[in-house]
């Protein structure tokens, strides 16, 4: 919900706390209480613990409760900290209002004095959870939450026709912190250089390395020191491997490179270690691409994330060429604009093995640029002669103008074909989640979560390019992107600086059946402010459109059948009598049910990369036939 909607809401309780006290309108006396639960193991020693505070009422009509004011006392002498997140708090039926610490009079150490105000919409009646406390202990025992009889404010329920009446409360409620029951997997990743299996000085943790769990097809990614966690687990039989990443062997555990484990109630098993390092010297960088909304009369950011991958220091330059309807702004520190050929070029220098950074360029888009034209940047890194992998040298980025959007969305390329967005079994999705400071005021902190569909594969999981520095952890399949003190401006203060995003790719499962959709929309939380539910983009895994020969790949022997079938030549792969309906979609480039001299020239354009892309093969209907 924006910022200002919470202010006129609360300004609506406090206006209405003002009144006379009564006796609740109906006569049987309502009653605010809390139940303790449910409880979250942390890590050793810590438990996040849920305190429940629920009301009931019997009011009807023009009684019923439409605020609540509850301030309370929680005292505990295990209590580390209170979280007032309202992302946490607010998860009933009283969705929105604030919470505010106060008294002690430090409101960092216990006894912790929390109000909580909360306001609906829809006016309420019957019991229900209205709001949570968040509570971070640092091992068991006992909790005891009471309310506050005097002070700044008072417990009190207010009626649709402001009406105030002081709620019943049993209290005080106490709660017997359990033992955490403590099943969780962990060990440390690092670069063993000897290949002894041990993390001798000079050994460094391998940071930013994704890890699997199975069965669940789960995940987590190393930290900075290595070390990686899954928390939580039910009792039960895992493999715990790791996604390894190119120029890289293992050097333990041995073959299959897998740790199969026993996990009992309550057992915590650490040292389920992984030695790498790299095969040889490879020269290996890498660059990512990405860009704010294109809308005619804006300015758009890119922003170009470089890595070296390899394993020796590279002499780097970093070039951005511009798609050609724009016009250049402005751009980072170090790079030069070349109007002859429209482009940036950084001349970064010595870049080491594992190193990374960003650079950015701002653009502006003529207010005559037509809806619905594609835009597309080349970015580029060198030195490409001699790199392992010179594919990922080059990245281009695709945006679509438009007009006026959610600033706050998700979305996909390839968009695919059809209403249900048809794409190849083996085509890559690019995901980029945009999100904007409408509020009143900067945005200090915003995290983005995100979880993957179940049928998409976790370990292709690839992180591109982001509009500022962040840190990212995954857990299980949720995706989350903190940015911390990012500092966002609003929108009214500095439009094209209140934008941001965050872009990653992945591959759907190889197992994944035709016809199956994948499905993804994400969560963005600014502050302490509802998180903000972006738009749901969908795709349909439909056969591999422009695949004329069948091969699993794109290439130039699918331009070379596709024209011996529309020339019946002799012998040709696939031969037109048995080119069944089915496999119709194989030849068809642009999706439109035939093929023909059209999809040939698209196949050409995708291989050879012809600006005025993308030219991505389009399923057509036929791809998909069955699938509903």
């Amino acid at each position: 919900m924006k910022k200002e909607c919470v202010l006129t809401c609360l300004s609506l309780i406090i206006s209405l706390s003002t009144g006379v006290w009564a006796q609740d309108p109906e006569g049987a006396l309502d009653y605010a209480y809390v139940v303790c639960g449910p409880y979250a193991y942390q890590g050793p020693g810590q438990m996040e613990v849920t305190l429940q505070l629920r009301c009931n009422s019997d009011n009807s009509g023009n009684n019923r409760i439409r605020g609540i004011t509850v301030p309370l006392i929680i005292t505990g002498n295990n209590i580390a900290s209170v979280d007032t997140s309202p992302s946490k708090a607010f998860s009933g039926s009283f969705a929105y209002g604030a919470v505010i610490k106060h008294g002690n009079p430090d409101p960092s150490v216990p006894p912790f004095h929390v109000t909580y105000l909360s306001f609906v919409f829809f006016t309420f009646t019957g019991d229900g959870l209205f709001s949570n406390v968040i509570l971070n202990v640092n091992d068991t025992g006992t909790i005891c939450i009471d309310t506050l009889s005097s002070g700044d404010y008072q417990p009190e329920f207010v009626t649709t026709l402001a009406a105030t009446f002081r709620p019943g409360w049993s209290g005080p409620y106490c709660c017997n912190i359990p033992p955490a029951i403590v099943r969780s997997l962990s060990g440390k990743k690092f670069n063993d250089l000897n290949a002894n299996c041990i993390q001798d000085q000079g050994e460094i943790g391998l940071s930013g390395w994704i890890m699997t769990l199975n069965p669940g097809s789960f995940a987590t990614i190393t930290d900075s020191n290595g070390d990686y966690t899954f928390y939580d687990l039910p009792a039960g039989v895992y493999t715990v491997g790791e996604v390894l990443k190119p120029h890289w062997e293992r050097t333990c555990p041995s073959s299959p490179g897998t740790y199969q484990v026993i996990l009992s109630e309550g057992q915590e098993i650490s040292g389920l270690n992984f030695g790498n390092r790299f095969l040889g010297s490879p020269q290996d960088l890498a660059v990512y691409a990405a860009g704010t909304r294109a809308r005619p009369g804006f300015y758009k950011s890119y922003s170009i994330w470089y890595q070296n991958k390899g394993a020796v220091t590279a002499d780097v330059s970093v070039n951005l060429f511009l798609p050609a309807q724009v016009f250049h702004s402005q751009n980072s520190s170090g790079g030069t604009y070349n109007p002859g050929t429209h482009s940036v070029t950084w001349n970064v220098g010595q870049v080491p093995f594992g190193y990374w950074n960003f650079l950015w360029c701002k653009v502006g888009i003529p207010v005559s640029t037509p809806l619905g034209t594609w835009l597309q940047a080349t970015a580029q890194i060198l030195p490409i002669s001699g790199d392992a992998i010179p594919g990922d040298n080059t990245y281009y980025e695709y945006q679509l103008v438009r007009g006026s959007y959610d600033p706050n969305e998700k979305l996909v390329i390839p968009v695919g074909s059809g209403s249900y967005g048809g794409i190849a079994i083996n085509e890559t999705l690019t995901y980029q989640i945009n999100f904007q400071n409408v509020g009143t005021d900067t945005a200090f902190n915003i995290v983005v979560g995100d979880t993957l569909d179940s049928n998409l594969d976790i370990t292709t999981l690839e992180l591109g390019a982001a509009s500022h520095s962040y840190t990212f952890q995954i857990n299980g399949r949720e995706l989350e992107w903190t940015f911390t003190n990012i500092n966002l401006p609003d929108s009214i203060v500095d439009e094209p600086g209140s934008h941001g995003f965050v872009t990653y790719r992945v591959l759907p499962r190889e197992d994944v059946a035709l016809g199956t959709d994948l499905t993804n929309k994400a969560g963005i939380y600014f502050d302490f402010n509802l998180p903000v539910v972006t738009n749901t983009v969908s795709n349909r895994v439909c056969t591999m459109p422009g695949d004329a020969n069948n091969s699993g790949t794109w290439n130039l022997a699918d331009v070379i059948a596709t024209v011996n079938y529309i020339f019946n030549k002799p012998g040709c792969t696939p031969q037109p009598l048995c080119w069944l309906s089915g496999l119709l979609c194989r030849g068809d480039w642009n999706g439109s049910g035939t093929v023909a001299l059209n999809d040939v020239i698209r196949a050409v354009n995708y291989l050879f990369n012809k600006p005025g892309g993308p030219w991505n093969a389009q399923p057509s209907g036929v791809c998909c036939i069955g699938a509903i």
